[in-house]
């Protein structure tokens, strides 16, 4: 009877311990099922703090640009700026609207040019309209690469993978970007003694040595399996045949640089139109060995198409030159106006593609 009994409790206990085990591994489950649901489920209270993010963003780039353009105007007499944009001769801007209209269709070219050494099959008049598009979206974004971000668009809905197209459109502006940290360096070395302060000589004279180290650094990555190890570095080393392919090939590479370097000079020479419609003193030296520092301070993308940030870095430059902030100040609102003059065809050309977009 006892043995009976005995058998039984053992029965028992053995029967709560399945049980126990049953619920803990069913609780488990139910937890991870949970788990799962919560991951899959999109949080609906993310997504307009997204949204809301954005316009903010843009709204704080366009306060910058409208703060630092009233608080220069503020600063150095707003109404010797306005008599001196009054007094521009209209031959003068007609010549550096030309040359606006110009460097756009070298970018437009160079751009071409890289997508046929990436197998693009895309025409030079697709290249050339779309690059119109995508400097009128320049001005007209929040930052500059707006447009950047059209013209990737516009290859994609031809039929291009987007990596594709990014990569076509990184490219030509880093061949662009090259060709500008090297006149910056050229001019600051021309201009050693109008440029007399230490600190933005040597921080120019950097520019180069940094940006050269930085593309090298990008065209090796993939040759060095142990920097796999960083996940962010891994994807940029996706990027090391492409910058090779394109930025340290023959001939392509040298066409590339004497195209942007004809650029750069056409916006120099729109400058000196410009300065010469003011009798401003600005020599055509002055000019290249100046605004391509103003030029590179104005892609960072902190404010509105450049605008506030592109008149701080021109006062600051043409001091070396001897103008004073007024007159830079002026330069530098009739360059940008130029710059959105000159983009008003990709404005045209959108709308005439609009219904097929």
């Amino acid at each position: 009877m006892e043995s009976a009994q005995k058998t039984h409790a053992e029965n028992n206990g053995a029967i709560l311990e399945i049980a126990e085990n049953t619920k803990i591994r069913s609780g488990s489950v139910v937890r991870a099922q949970n788990n799962h649901r919560s991951r899959a489920t999109p949080d609906h209270h993310a997504m307009p703090r997204t949204m809301i993010a954005k316009p903010l963003i843009a709204c704080a780039k366009l306060g910058l640009s409208a703060g630092l353009i009233i608080w220069f105007g503020q600063q150095f007499d707003w109404r010797l700026i306005q008599q001196n944009l009054g007094e521009m001769r209209p031959t003068s801007a007609i010549s550096c609207l030309g040359c606006m209209l110009l460097i756009t269709i070298v970018s437009g070219l160079r751009w071409h040019m890289v997508m046929s050494e990436l197998r693009l099959p895309l025409s030079r008049k697709f290249a050339l309209s779309s690059i119109f598009v995508g400097a009128f979206f320049s001005q007209v974004f929040p930052t500059s690469v707006g447009g950047d971000a059209v013209r990737v668009w516009h290859v994609w809905r031809k039929g291009t993978p987007k990596g594709s197209a990014f990569l076509s459109v990184l490219l030509e502006r880093l061949s662009g970007v090259a060709a500008l940290v090297v006149m910056v360096a050229i001019g600051t070395a021309l201009l050693n003694k109008e440029i007399d302060d230490a600190p933005i000589w040597f921080f120019l004279m950097a520019v180069l040595p940094a940006f050269g180290i930085g593309v090298l650094f990008i065209s090796r990555l993939d040759k060095h399996n142990r920097l796999a190890w960083f996940p962010w570095l891994k994807n940029v080393s996706s990027l090391s045949m492409p910058v090779r392919r394109i930025l340290f090939s023959w001939p392509l590479a040298p066409r590339l640089f004497m195209l942007s370097i004809g650029g750069h000079f056409l916006a120099c020479l729109a400058l000196y139109s410009l300065a010469q419609g003011l009798d401003f003193p600005l020599s055509l030296l002055q000019c290249l060995g100046l605004l391509p520092s103003v030029i590179l301070f104005s892609l960072i993308p902190i404010s509105f198409a450049g605008w506030g940030i592109r008149e701080g870095a021109m006062v600051i430059m043409m001091g070396f030159a001897g103008l004073t902030p007024a007159m830079a100040l002026s330069l530098s609102i009739l360059f940008g106006l130029a710059l959105l003059a000159a983009s008003l065809p990709g404005l045209c050309l959108w709308m005439l593609r609009c219904p097929r977009f």
